[in-house]
């Protein structure tokens, strides 16, 4: 898989923590190569460019939101049910 094939199944199909896959997935839309404005020249790629980073900056901060939830979550979870230990 390459491109954003290797993150539409979010970091449980790769095996990695969420931290990781978010950051790879940020760094991976912040190394996209530029896209062509064609004749309208610079103010279209500025344009272009300005979006690009407005959209990085949304997705950066709601996988933000949504990894802190998750580890509410995952916190709720393990105090409903805490690990048995092995007290012999």
């Amino acid at each position: 898989m390459n491109g954003l094939e290797s993150f539409t199944n979010g970091p449980e199909s790769t095996g990695e923590t969420f931290a990781h896959w978010r950051n790879r997935l940020i760094e991976h839309l912040r190394s996209a190569p530029p896209i062509d404005p064609g004749p309208e020249g610079n103010a279209q790629r500025a344009l272009v460019e300005s979006l690009r980073a407005i959209l990085i900056a949304q997705i950066d901060a709601r996988l933000d939101r949504l990894e802190s939830r998750t580890e509410a979550i995952d916190a709720v979870g393990e105090s409903l049910n805490p690990p048995v230990s092995d007290a012999s």
